[in-house]
């Protein structure tokens, strides 16, 4: 039965190349190698025009800096969604690190988790000692948490916040200061 069908796959596979095209040119001249063998036919025609590896790790890299929380998504699923990414590039012979994979988890949270994400921002939490579950736990603990301004970095900020918003006389109230490299593009003087 599986001679018959892998024939007629086969057949179905010839009538579908286009004569001089690449697709024909891999098949032709081999001798008996793929006589009869419709389904090594499709396997080998996968292997020759499927992006290697590394393109398709690559792509996968490329887009985790952009990759975020949606604004209604639950964060079980964005924590699937990288996860299966992060997998992907794993059974492709390029894991992300542990690390990384919790840092990428938490550039991508949604603005509402800004208190957290300041934690590791400040060093109050080491990306070391995280993994992406402990971190879900973290956020699951903030959502079900009372909204306090009363934690150390909360605090430091409203402290500082008064001396921020007052510039010196001198100074024109502007974005940046005119001097500053920070200026525009980021090539002026």
């Amino acid at each position: 039965m599986t001679f018959k069908l892998s024939r007629q796959l086969e057949f179905k596979v010839h009538t579908c190349l286009v004569d001089g095209s690449e697709a024909q040119l891999l098949f032709a001249n081999k001798g008996d190698l793929y006589g009869g063998k419709g389904f090594e036919m499709v396997a080998a025609s996968n292997n020759h025009f499927s992006p290697c590896d590394d393109m398709v790790t690559f792509e996968i890299l490329h887009d985790l800096p952009n990759n975020r929380q949606g604004t209604s998504e639950p964060v079980t699923s964005y924590q699937s969604r990288l996860e299966g990414m992060f997998l992907r590039t794993s059974s492709l012979g390029h894991p992300v690190s542990s690390k990384l994979q919790v840092m990428f988890f938490v550039i991508g949270l949604r603005a509402e988790y800004e208190p957290l994400i300041d934690r590791f921002r400040f060093g109050e939490l080491s990306f070391d000692s995280m993994t992406m579950s402990k971190v879900f736990e973290l956020v699951q603990k903030f959502d079900r948490a009372p909204r306090s301004t009363d934690t150390p970095i909360a605090r430091s900020t409203a402290a500082a916040a008064p001396q921020l918003r007052q510039l010196p006389p001198h100074l024109p109230v502007t974005k940046h200061h005119p001097n500053s490299r920070l200026c525009g593009n980021g090539l002026e003087p």
